[in-house]
């Protein structure tokens, strides 16, 4: 369902900043602009996304293992990989807004939003980019998500 789509989405998010907060020193993340914040958020989700699915009678998916061999090579690739990242994960709560019918869950994902949305500027800025690099973002399909995240993902 798309909460689980979601879900697989933070799941990756959580894991990428624990694996690279766990291979980069401290000083490196931090002069990058980076802390253990952003790994608490994503956890959160997790756990508010898992939530939502169970109040929804669903059962939270767990299935996905993920490779980041190619994206924790060095700080940089990861702030640029992170940078797309969330970027396609506020398109993906984006286009995925017009899918949700149930209140509840509407309203996890537009809570999510907006702490997304201000990773992705962080990211952007750290980067050596604008905050906010257009005037709207892109709604993407689960599909179009994939194609920008698929490569990280394994045995889904």
């Amino acid at each position: 369902t798309v909460l689980n789509f979601a879900l697989t989405l933070e799941n990756l998010e959580a894991q990428l900043y624990q694996e690279a907060l766990a291979i980069f020193p401290p000083a490196v993340m931090q002069k990058a602009g980076l802390s253990a914040f952003q790994l608490t958020d994503e956890q959160t989700h997790v756990q508010t996304l898992q939530a939502a699915i169970q109040a929804a009678g669903g059962t939270p998916f767990a299935g996905c293992q993920f490779n980041f061999r190619s994206v924790l090579t060095d700080p940089i690739t990861f702030i640029s990989s992170a940078r797309s990242i969330e970027a396609a994960g506020v398109s993906a709560y984006i286009g995925a807004a017009s899918l949700i019918t149930n209140a509840g869950v509407l309203g996890a994902a537009a809570t999510i939003l907006p702490i997304e949305s201000r990773h992705s500027t962080l990211l952007n800025l750290f980067a050596g980019g604008s905050g906010t690099p257009q005037a709207f973002d892109i709604p993407l399909a689960p599909p179009q998500v994939l194609a920008i995240v698929g490569g990280l993902l394994q045995n889904c």
